[in-house]
């Protein structure tokens, strides 16, 4: 691949990870309602693009990773262990929490993921270990320093206090730490089913759907749970919560800002 078209191949490939974000939801919507989630790129193509709905890491990087290697990219699922904040400082969570891609154009490296609530809608630069700022803030992508030289890193994002605008002060937090190994989607089987059968999964304990919103609606995510409708505007840095109050108001809001009528 030429310089010009690796250029052009790059722009293709930011455009869609916009448009998958934009318009693919982040939502754990089949974990509560008896929906089997299998992952195998024909049911996960039927349920994102047939029937409009979205999922989580393991379907969306999935079905986009799919997508992808129709288009001609050269691209790689790696396991990722998300961070998890607890009282003693936090922790890594097991293998395979998490799935992440890595997409090659020429000699570059880019790391793509449509499957972890818009935390960078745009592409990071695996091969730099300078920050990256975006419209959700500042990016990092480092060695771990534990296991440095062993193909593991770390995604870092500046994140502000719970609670408050993306522009707030806040610290370096890890968000999840990788593996540069490929690896097949069937690797994620056993921690797709543990997601979305097991108590102690993030997935089981609420409703959760979110997606980034477009420059017409002023930018930022928009994001719905059981009990809040919860809207970040970035062009005003603004953020706003409303109650909600009964299952009624739940489907109209899923319908009104992510086009679910039918979440089973």
């Amino acid at each position: 691949m030429v310089e010009g078209e690796e250029g052009e191949a790059l722009e293709a490939l930011r455009s869609l990870h916009w448009a998958h974000l934009l318009a693919v939801p982040f939502e754990n919507l089949s974990v509560h309602n008896g929906e089997t989630i299998q992952l195998d790129y024909d049911k996960l193509y039927d349920k994102i693009v047939r029937r409009r709905r979205g999922g989580f890491c393991y379907e969306n990087n999935g079905c986009f990773a799919w997508l992808l290697r129709q288009l001609g990219y050269q691209v790689s699922l790696m396991s990722a262990s998300v961070f998890q904040q607890g009282a003693q400082g936090g922790r890594f969570g097991p293998e395979y929490d998490h799935l992440v891609l890595m997409v090659h154009i020429g000699k570059k490296r880019w790391l793509a993921d449509v499957g972890f609530g818009s935390s960078y809608p745009d592409l990071l630069d695996f091969d730099t270990r300078d920050e990256q700022v975006q419209v959700t803030g500042r990016h990092r992508v480092l060695p771990d320093i534990l296991l440095r030289g062993s193909g593991v890193y770390v995604y870092w994002q500046w994140m502000p206090p719970p609670g408050s605008s993306v522009q707030a002060p806040g610290e370096w937090q890890p968000r999840h730490r990788f593996c540069i190994r490929p690896k097949q989607l069937e690797d994620f089987r056993q921690m797709c089913t543990f997601h979305q059968s097991s108590p102690e999964s993030f997935f089981r304990k609420g409703l959760l759907v979110s997606r980034l919103r477009g420059p017409e609606e002023g930018g930022g995510t928009i994001t719905l749970t059981d009990s809040k409708l919860i809207v970040y505007t970035a062009d005003t840095d603004e953020r706003t919560e409303e109650l909600i109050d009964s299952q009624e108001r739940f489907n109209d809001e899923l319908q009104k800002h992510f086009g679910i009528s039918e979440p089973g």
